[in-house]
């Protein structure tokens, strides 16, 4: 369709020779593919400036280049016009008044299509897909081309410069100037266009949950869109327009308007390759999707709140878990895992922890989510860092069973008055332990220590323990330090003590030795004792370097005070040693056993 040429003999004015006549339908696919190429001409200054050409010789006439490929009646016809890109109409829940509009359209031209509600759109700020970037172009589908113009001021001139019909070389020169300075660019893309956004809900893994977060995040931003089912656009035949204005460029100019570049057609499977044009950089860049007729099968129903969170606790599929620390009595423990799909709005709210089985934590853990981008996926993603302090009963050289515990969201939707909230249960936690070395007494047995003067003694406490230290092996060149409470008896009294632990460099034996912090006078007669308890807590140092602490509740015999027993010492201190000795008073000091 040969629109510009030579279309009057001389003496006509510049616009008469070079821009045919024309009348387009009003509101019509041609009134606007028109209007945007006459701005382009416009911009490109491609009318000398010599020329005597006032702003009203631009109207009725066509700006369309040489080789557009759409027919009249195509062009006549009357479309839904929208001010956005295709991407962002396919990012758009649609009400249910909005869709009924938009296909009644099709009935009725006429029929006044509302104005979509921009604050509406699927939109995140933390990553954007290369399938839901401003670069959808029209699939190749049977009986509908895929086309693709692109049009700068240079391949402007170049495109419509061919065919034994030429603009002057003023014109050439104009649009070449004004691309290197406030040119601009036209781009039109016609053809069926399909929803990437609807094919990732359907897809399945990390990018079906991404398209869902987006759904989601765009309920609790905007309630007022549960009041209704909303639906997506899934498709469409029609059109994309692009206008931009040059603001700085390269060098491929020349190249450019030499070859010709970007001024025919592309058909079949466009390329992203053919998605950029490079000699330029552009500024107020304004878009306008056409779309000449719609039907109900155009559309597709989203899901709601409770469907996406149905969804979101059986689609979740983390990453493998991430190699942990080993569980370790008194330190906190960390693990990670990761999940592709979740974009940083959701990653970085508060997630709670709850119904913890076994119960491995003192307390209730804490939950940080460190957001990211997967590169490979092309969406965000999301690592859970989960730390807490493990209980000691858990620290045993197999490690706990498998953990399970919910993570729950509070970004929470309120749905039909009912709050709704993203959930779901990591799978597969299993741990291993840094075993704290086990110490068992085996029994305590009762010395009388005599003081320099004689007359008073101390009581000392040696208690032989056995020590297992597989899985967590002590570090036996390191001192290992003690740390004792205070022993409360039955009768009230309470005994302060001093502690140290000792090893028999031959046997290898482990001795835990308490003292009495305060003297006493030796009993008379038979020994009077009383049942004692402290906390006996050992710090081993094992070999990788760390202290491994495990305590121990005691039940020690102490004597009672001679005022108690009410008879005088008829024994030096010798005599009582020799006497405790024979009578081997010995007793087991572990919980709940009585003594020997």
């Amino acid at each position: 369709m040969g629109l510009l040429g030579a279309l009057c003999a001389s003496g006509c004015g510049f616009m008469d020779k070079h821009f045919r006549k024309v009348t387009y339908v009003q509101g019509s696919m041609g009134e606007h593919l028109n209007h945007r190429f006459k701005t382009l001409v416009q911009q490109c200054r491609v009318v000398p400036s010599d020329e005597d050409v006032k702003p009203g010789d631009y109207e009725g006439r066509n700006f369309l280049p040489n080789n557009f490929a759409m027919t009249q009646q195509e062009l006549d016809v009357i479309p839904i016009t929208q001010s956005w890109h295709s991407s962002l109409m396919f990012l758009y829940p649609f009400t249910q008044a909005e869709m009924e509009a938009y296909i009644a359209h099709a009935a009725a031209p006429v029929s006044p299509v509302p104005t979509l509600n921009e604050q509406h759109l699927l939109s995140e700020r933390d990553v954007t897909t290369e399938e839901l970037a401003f670069d959808i172009l029209p699939r190749n589908t049977p009986g509908i081309d895929a086309i693709l113009y692109r049009q700068s001021c240079a391949t402007y001139v170049s495109a419509n410069s061919g065919g034994g019909v030429s603009l002057p070389l003023a014109s050439v020169q104009s649009a070449l100037d004004a691309q290197l300075s406030a040119g601009g660019r036209a781009s039109l893309a016609t053809g069926f266009f399909e929803s990437p956004f609807t094919d990732m809900l359907d897809g399945g893994g990390a990018r079906s949950l991404y398209a869902r977060m987006l759904l989601w995040e765009r309920y609790r931003r905007s309630p007022e869109l549960l009041a209704s089912p909303v639906y997506g656009l899934k498709a469409f035949k029609g059109a994309v327009l692009l206008g931009a204005a040059a603001q700085t460029t390269g060098t491929k100019l020349s190249i450019d308007a030499s070859v010709g570049g970007g001024t025919g057609t592309v058909s079949g499977r466009l390329t992203a390759g053919s998605r950029y044009e490079g000699s330029s950089e552009y500024s107020e860049e304004s878009f306008k999707t056409l779309i000449p007729s719609l039907d109900a099968s155009a559309f597709r129903q989203l899901e709601d709140p409770k469907a996406i969170q149905a969804a979101f606790r059986d689609i979740y599929t983390p990453t493998v878990l991430e190699a942990s620390e080993r569980l370790t009595s008194g330190k906190v423990h960390e693990h990670r895992f990761t999940i592709a799909g979740l974009p940083s709005t959701v990653c970085q709210a508060r997630w709670e922890v709850s119904g913890v089985s076994p119960n491995l934590y003192e307390s209730p853990p804490s939950v940080l989510g460190l957001p990211s981008v997967n590169t490979t996926q092309g969406v965000p993603q999301c690592t859970f860092v989960v730390r807490g302090m493990p209980k000691n009963s858990f620290i045993v050289a197999s490690g706990p069973p498998a953990i399970g515990y919910t993570l729950t969201s509070d970004l929470a939707i309120t749905q039909g008055g009912e709050r709704v909230a993203l959930a779901f249960t990591p799978a597969n936690l299993q741990f291993q332990a840094n075993p704290n070395p086990q110490w068992t007494p085996r029994f305590a047995s009762l010395v009388p220590v005599p003081e320099p003067a004689g007359a008073l003694v101390r009581w000392r406490w040696d208690i032989p323990f056995e020590l297992n230290d597989l899985g967590n092996p002590v570090d036996r060149q390191r001192e290992m330090a003690v740390n004792v409470g205070t022993m409360k008896c039955s009768g009230g009294r309470e005994v302060a003590l001093e502690a140290r632990v000792s090893r028999d460099e031959v046997t290898q034996q482990y001795t835990l030795s308490l003292r009495a912090a305060q003297t006493a006078k030796p009993p008379a007669g038979g020994l009077v004792t009383e049942p004692c308890e402290l906390m006996a807590r050992l710090d081993f140092p094992v070999e990788d370097g760390s202290i491994a602490p495990r305590e121990r509740r005691l039940v020690l015999d102490m004597p009672k005070e001679e005022e108690s027993v009410g008879k005088s010492s008829t024994e030096n201190v010798s005599q009582l040693i020799n006497r405790l000795d024979a009578e081997q008073l010995l007793r087991q000091c572990t919980q709940g056993v009585q003594p020997k």
